[in-house]
This record gives structure tokens, C-alpha cells and sequence, in this order.
């Protein structure tokens, strides 16, 4: 860094010469102050394994940039951060476990060399990356991620504050999250949870959240992290210190985690809430999905199922982008970064135990809503779908299963779905329709729908195509 000031310095003296509006332009600095400011600022941005050198293609890199550098401080979202560190696919424990092999080393601290080998050892273990364009947005997020808690810039950051943070982006069920957010929230491992350790424990969490999701401090009235953290905890004692003593056991902390009408669901929905933009119109463009038929796109989707069916993360991704490159690939950068995040919303919603896979009738049934096609094409596959066990009708189950499906994608892409249809989950919703359904048109009430009967049902004016 030192030889990059004596050049920039010298290349700054001579643009002052030179150039007398610079001065100006750089509000004042001398040649030697805009040039640590600036040396600074490459390695930041350039210092991709954070050694402290530049290598040639690291400079090479950097000096060629048409960007100005803009990736370095480009949004990212929960989503995308989940999936290219891997957390995802962690539970809290497990991914602290392996943080904390890098920490033991700096007496509980990371340094950035540190914090990225950490990174690396977790991502690695899950089989890697999967192109160039990931590494690189992957080291943008860490720098990020490591900036969040380096608040006073001396490059070290405490690692029970990192895995507070970082453990919004883990996978696992409620028992397994709970545990491990109380075993972070407990600083002091007496068993308990006081205020000022259930404080600290959220300003970790809201700080990611309001780098990552910068409508955060918007919805949250505007208020810093640290607010925020602070006026939740005294709610979060309020519900959960059901005797009063001024601190929290673990049963108390596992009800109040485990509920959805308390201040953790708030916690909670702040980390999944969903961006403005997306919309099932949105969501068709971006996957493509509207220019295929249902059954064209079942055939690409297929190739990324296994043997048993179940297709996992990394296959349902390249099927996507296969898809996606066959019709004319991405657009910008903001829609490739906007396909990642619903790419994995999609995937999430049929990986309902966490374990990283899907069943593909499952998934294409729920993605078939996001398909085009003609109305024959959509009759034809949809009796295909509903008809689980391939009899030639459809039962009752198999209808309430094939729905609940299809509502799940339609709630989670057009989130107003759900508020018109009096906040119901996908699964009731699916079984009043599917209830109805059968009353209207199982003519003959044999208790199972003919193609005829279905065909009747499917093309009504008030249904979805």
C-alpha cells in the first residue's frame, strides 16, 4: 500500500499542475491526503484475498474496472448473501463451529485475512462456487459483511458479535434456531438472558439487516440499528419474562422465539420480508418461465432431477440458467441480482425441512403458474400434475396437494394474494378451493374428478389459467 500512495502521490502532484481545477474538485486535499485516501480505497476494493499486496491480476483487475468500483458498495440482499457464503445450507451451530476455528486463532477476534479463510473453508466444504461471477460477488459481500462490525476500522472484529449477525443467515428448524440464538444471546453463558445482552445480540442482527435490505431503517420509522435494537429487547421482555425476575431462561426464550403474533415475528419477517418489486408478472419475466409451456418447461426442469426425483440447489440454478440463456439470456445486472433472490424464494418453498432438496413434481406443480402456453397446452398438463398416481382422475387429496403448491409460488411472488384472500395460509386455501371444486363439478360424486369434469371446472371464466 505504501509504494501505491508514492505513485498516486506523485501522479496527484502532477495532475495539480497540471489541472488547477483538481484541488477543487477533491474539496481541498493536498496531492499526498488524496492519494492515501485513494490507495486505501484500491485495496479495499482490489485486495481480494486480503493479504495487504496487490497482485498483478488483483491490479489488473481494479485498474481495468469500468465500474469505478461501484460493485464494492453494490446492494445485496439476505438472499443472495445465504447463498454465496453457504450459510444456508448451516445450521447457526454448524456454521459457528466452523467460524470459530478461524477466530480461536486471534484470542476470539477475526482479522479480514482471517474472516475470508473462514469463508472460504465453509464454502469450499459445500462443493464451491459456481462461476467466476459468484467468486467475485462473493468477495463484495464479505468486505461488506466485515465492514458491518469493524466499526472503529482497525481491522479485527469480535467473532460473538460476527455470529450473532451472520446467524440471520443460517438455515435450521425452530428448535435448532432458538437453541443456538440463545446460546449467542447468553454472553455471558449464566443460563440467562438479560436486557443488555438480548440488545447487543439484535444491533448484530440489525446491522446486516439494514446494510443488506436498505428498506429496513425506512419500515423500522427511520431509526438506527442501535434504536431499534434497543426499543425490541425492552418489547421482547415485555412478552417473554413471563415471571418478572428481568431476565430470560431457555423455556422462556423458546416460547417467545417460537411464536408468529409477538415481537420475534417481527424479528423474523423483517429478515424475509419481501422486496416491492416482486410480483408473479416480475417473476415470469425474470425466470423466463412465461415463454415456455408447462410441459417444455417441465422437460428443461426435469434434467435437474436425480434418480428419486429430488433435485437440490445447485441443479435447480443451472437449470434455470439454461433456460435462461436458451431465451436470450439476463439483461442487466439488477435483474441477474433480482433472479437470484427469487431463485432461492422458489427453492426455499418446497425445501420445507431445510435438508437442501425438493421433490420435482412438487416444484413443477407450484411453478406451473408462472408458465405460458395456450389454454389447451395449460388443461393438458395441469390434469397431468393434479393426477399424482397417474389413474386418469383426480382425487380429492391430489387436488388439495397440486394447490397448495401453486398458492404457495402465488403467495410468496404477489404477496397481496394472500391479504385478499383473508390471510389464510396456502394450505387452507387449497383445501377450501379444492372442497369447492369437487361440490361444482364432481358431477357423478364418485369422489374423484374425470378430465371431462376437470376440463369443466378448469376453463370457467373465474378460474386461473
Amino acid at each position: 500500500q505504501d509504494e501505491m500512495v508514492n505513485y498516486l502521490t506523485s501522479i496527484f502532484k502532477v495532475m495539480y499542475e497540471t489541472e488547477p481545477s483538481t484541488p477543487e474538485r477533491v474539496h481541498g486535499m493536498s496531492p499526498e491526503s488524496l492519494a492515501q485516501t485513494t490507495a486505501e480505497s484500491v485495496f479495499e476494493h482490489a485486495d481480494l484475498n486480503g493479504d495487504g499486496l496487490l497482485s498483478v491480476e488483483e491490479f489488473t483487475r481494479w485498474y481495468t474496472s469500468d465500474t469505478d468500483n461501484g460493485n464494492a458498495d453494490s446492494d445485496f440482499s439476505l438472499e443472495e448473501a445465504r447463498s454465496l457464503t453457504r450459510l444456508d445450507r448451516y445450521t447457526p451451530k454448524q456454521a459457528f463451529e466452523m467460524l470459530a476455528l478461524e477466530a480461536d486463532r486471534n484470542d476470539g477476534c477475526f482479522d479480514k485475512i482471517g474472516f475470508f479463510r473462514a469463508f472460504k473453508s465453509i464454502v469450499k466444504a459445500q462443493g464451491g462456487l459456481n462461476d467466476k461471477d459468484e467468486q467475485d460477488r462473493l468477495i463484495v459481500v464479505l468486505h461488506r459483511l466485515f465492514r458491518i462490525f469493524d466499526q472503529d476500522g482497525n481491522g479485527f472484529v469480535d467473532f460473538e458479535e460476527v455470529a450473532s449477525g451472520l446467524s440471520v443467515l443460517c438455515s435450521g428448524d425452530k428448535e435448532t434456531k432458538a437453541q443456538a440464538a440463545f446460546d449467542l444471546y447468553d454472553y455471558d453463558g449464566d443460563g440467562f438472558i438479560s436486557l443488555s445482552e438480548m440488545e447487543r445480540y439484535l444491533r448484530s442482527i440489525f446491522l446486516i439487516m439494514y446494510e443488506a435490505q436498505p428498506n429496513t431503517r425506512a419500515r423500522a420509522g427511520g431509526v438506527s440499528p442501535e434504536e431499534l435494537a434497543e426499543i425490541t429487547a425492552e418489547q421482547v421482555f415485555v412478552d417473554a419474562d413471563l415471571n418478572g425476575d428481568g431476565k430470560l431462561s431457555l423455556e422462556e426464550f423458546s416460547k417467545w422465539y417460537s411464536k408468529d403474533n409477538s415481537s420475534a415475528a417481527a424479528v423474523k419477517g423483517m429478515a424475509q420480508s419481501v422486496p416491492d418489486w416482486i410480483s408473479l408478472d416480475e417473476v415470469r419475466r425474470l425466470t423466463k418461465l412465461g415463454k415456455y409451456t408447462p410441459q417444455e418447461a417441465f422437460d428443461r426442469l426435469a434434467r435437474a432431477a436425480n434418480a428419486e426425483s429430488y433435485v437440490n440447489k445447485r441443479s435447480f440454478f443451472v437449470a434455470f440458467n439454461d433456460i435462461i440463456e436458451e431465451s436470450g439470456g439476463i439483461e442487466s445486472e439488477e435483474d441477474q441480482d433480482k433472479l437470484v433472490l427469487v431463485l432461492n424464494r422458489l427453492f426455499d418453498l418446497f425445501d420445507v425441512d431445510n435438508n437442501g432438496v425438493v421433490d420435482f413434481q412438487e416444484m413443477a406443480s407450484g411453478l406451473s403458474v408462472l408458465c405460458g402456453g395456450s389454454r389447451d397446452d395449460k388443461l393438458a398438463n395441469a390434469f397431468a400434475l393434479y393426477d399424482y398416481d397417474g389413474d386418469g382422475f383426480i382425487s380429492l387429496d391430489e387436488m388439495t396437494h397440486y394447490l397448495s403448491c401453486v398458492f404457495k409460488v402465488m403467495f410468496q411472488m404477489q404477496p397481496s394474494t394472500q391479504q385478499k384472500m383473508g390471510g389464510v395460509s396456502a394450505e387452507e386455501l387449497a383445501l377450501a378451493t379444492a372442497q369447492q371444486v369437487f361440490v361444482d363439478y364432481d358431477l357423478n360424486q364418485d369422489g374423484k374428478l374425470s378430465f371431462d369434469e376437470f376440463k369443466e371446472w378448469y376453463t370457467q371464466e373465474n378460474t386461473q389459467e
